[in-house]
């Protein structure tokens, strides 16, 4: 699963660990955070190991080098991605109102936010030539699968798929380069046309498509501007933010009740 916010996501891995199991692609991830800390290589080598045996049973470094290797080369190549700002515009909106499919319409707005974001957000640092390819506004290299995860829907890979880019490409909205190839590109690009939905919060990306359909019980956290839907008519926080000031709050009540018990004694 693709991480758009690998600052948060990073920081999530720090807590609790591997989200599924040691993979070259969260090894690289912990790396590059580290990289963004201020770390040294040396010690990052070392922390890799000893956060992939603390957290994996099954890792052994004889066996397993390869990914501790190839996360170390990924780190010299790449930075870790921050959060950015992300703006769909207005003409861009309406240009994913023009699919018929509801489904359909979820997906191209996580291909067109995916695409915008990973090309402001280019974290190449490698000093091999690039391809140019990469330098293409709209073209985006991710799997189908993790889109689908991300636009939270279910295909058929054998029909729903190959309908869904048929409408597309006759819309001329979206182009995938070749049948096996992770390349697709978003072709109704318009960032010279007025802001329509700001993004921000990369955990929660579909709740902003929910959110412009009407959808009525996603809100903003007062405080990290993050997405949530609400539990309750009281709550203004996003669930992770409801935990700290809770904390804080309980803090504050059991050090006044300390206070007044130590004034009665």
């Amino acid at each position: 699963m693709i991480r758009l916010d690998e600052l948060n996501y990073a920081e999530h891995m720090n807590k609790n660990g591997f989200d599924r199991m040691c993979s070259i692609y969260e090894l690289t991830i912990y790396a590059k955070w580290l990289k963004y800390l201020g770390e040294t290589d040396e010690y990052i080598e070392k922390d890799l190991i000893k956060f992939a045996k603390e957290h994996d049973e099954n890792f052994n470094y004889q066996i397993h080098y390869y990914k501790i290797d190839n996360a170390l080369k990924n780190m010299s190549e790449y930075s870790l991605r921050l959060p950015i700002t992300t703006i769909v515009t207005k003409n861009e909106w309406d240009s994913i109102c023009r699919v018929s499919d509801e489904r359909f319409r979820r997906v191209l707005f996580i291909m067109l936010v995916v695409a915008k974001f990973l090309k402001n957000n280019d974290t190449w640092i490698g000093e091999k030539e690039r391809n140019y390819l990469q330098d293409l506004y709209g073209l985006f290299c991710v799997s189908d699968t993790d889109i689908y995860k991300l636009a939270h829907v279910s295909f058929n890979p054998k029909t729903d798929r190959d309908k869904m880019f048929r409408e597309f490409h006759k819309l001329g909205l979206a182009k995938f380069m070749a049948r096996k190839s992770s390349y697709r590109y978003v072709t109704f690009v318009d960032d010279d046309s007025e802001p329509f939905i700001e993004i921000n919060d990369y955990k929660h990306l579909i709740w902003y498509y929910d959110r412009q359909t009407g959808v009525d019980n996603i809100f903003e956290c007062s405080l990290c501007g993050g997405l949530f839907k609400k539990r309750t008519n009281n709550q203004i926080y996003c669930s992770d933010n409801c935990l700290k000031t809770s904390k804080k709050n309980w803090k504050r009540k059991y050090d006044k009740s300390r206070k007044q018990n130590n004034n009665i004694i």
